[in-house]
């Protein structure tokens, strides 16, 4: 075996089985996007590499560091880097969208991957479209690559609404299927993530009128309600209690935020009424409180944020809205309820003081009925939720 080149000062060093001229092109970023681009009469120099070697040599790049990623995005890859993925073959897909995933925590570089614009020598290509239809692949790779761009898009409130407009439009099964499926936790991580942002509500500045709001908040119930109707409630149970047990690729290190991204979307699903006797239905509270109290061995223990999620979760169960005086029913009074200056935790209203001896207790408002009286449907699911964690 021959010696190793000296690379850069505090870069790689030249691998054995790399020529002069590939090694000098590799240290090269200009170079490297021209043979990501392809041979066309633009190109300043011949192009040894294919487009997938340039998208894989800039992706080891890009990995580097995030100031080398907005270096990548200011040489102009972004653009090339989607006609590449469009272009090349099935198994040369990979290092393409690692590329576009990778570029994608830029801002600059997430608004020209939705702007549809003609790069010459590439006509207009929607990358959005293009991402959804190679989500299922042979290849987990470029699964995993395909759903890292789209949760990465979805992060930004200028890219997000691309995003939450093909889901609406195609419908969020993909997306859910990969959440529960993908043989990579990465990928089931970032799938999670990507739902959870898409029914969040935008942030609106202070002085937003109050109809915008309402249609605002009118939008993220229907879009819970569509992924409620796709199984995404079912879904995210079932592989919360699997523990990401069927991946074989990112486990260890992704597994935990994988199942910790899960619970966090089902702690904001469960903001819609209709989602708590869904979670019911599929046994979430069993799961849940397996998970907390350590019966249910997985890489989740480890995680605070998933713990508090998941507590969150119980807690939407066991606690409905709406209740008249935010009072306890007689089926959950094995709960305590700490008081913190006077005003019960979780409730709006101040804990009253106890009457002063000799003095008659007062009467509660004859209009203010007792939860159990007015809760309806939400209290049976609420003592429901209350015997099975009794249970536990």
């Amino acid at each position: 075996m021959g010696k190793k080149g000296k690379g850069a000062k505090g870069g790689p060093e030249k691998p054995d089985t790399m020529s002069d001229d590939v090694w000098a092109l590799f240290n090269n970023s200009t170079d490297l996007i021209q043979n990501l681009r392809g041979s066309c009469v633009f190109n300043t120099i011949n192009c040894i590499l294919t487009r997938s070697e340039a998208a894989m040599f800039l992706w080891q790049h890009a990995a580097s560091s995030q100031a080398k990623k907005e270096e990548i995005v200011q040489l102009g890859a972004v653009p090339h880097a989607i006609a590449a993925f469009k272009a090349v073959e099935d198994h040369e897909r990979a290092p393409c969208v690692g590329l576009l995933h990778s570029l994608a925590t830029v801002e600059v570089a997430r608004e020209q991957m939705v702007n549809v614009k003609p790069i010459p020598p590439h006509p207009p290509i929607n990358l959005v479209p293009l991402l959804f239809e190679h989500l299922h692949t042979d290849s987990t790779a470029t699964e995993t690559g395909v759903m890292g761009v789209i949760c990465n898009l979805s992060l930004s409130e200028y890219s997000r609404p691309s995003i939450l407009k093909e889901i609406l439009s195609k419908g969020p099964k993909r997306v859910i299927h990969v959440m529960s499926n993908s043989l990579n936790a990465e990928a089931r991580r970032d799938a999670a993530r990507c739902l959870k942002e898409c029914c969040t509500l935008p942030i609106l500045p202070e002085d937003t009128p109050e109809h915008i709001r309402a249609k605002e908040k009118e939008k993220e119930k229907e879009t819970k309600t569509l992924f409620l109707q796709h199984g995404l409630v079912e879904a995210s149970i079932r592989t919360v209690a699997n523990g990401c047990t069927e991946c074989v690729t990112g486990v260890k290190i992704n597994g935990p935020l994988a199942i910790e991204s899960i619970i966090g979307l089902l702690h904001k699903m469960l903001q819609l009424e209709e989602s708590k006797t869904i979670f019911m239905e599929f046994e979430g509270v069993e799961g849940l409180s397996a998970l907390l109290s350590g019966k249910l061995k997985c890489s989740f223990e480890n995680t605070l944020q998933g713990k508090a999620s998941a507590a969150g979760c119980l807690y939407s169960i066991a606690i409905p809205q709406g209740w008249a005086n935010n009072r306890m029913p007689s089926s959950l009074k094995h709960f305590d309820q700490p008081i913190v200056g006077g005003v019960v935790l979780g409730n709006s209203t101040p804990a009253q003081p106890p009457p002063a001896e000799g003095e008659t207790p007062a009467e509660p408002d004859k209009d203010e009925e007792s939860a159990e009286d007015k809760g309806g449907a939400q209290n049976i699911v609420c003592k429901e939720a209350s015997v099975k964690m009794e249970k536990m």
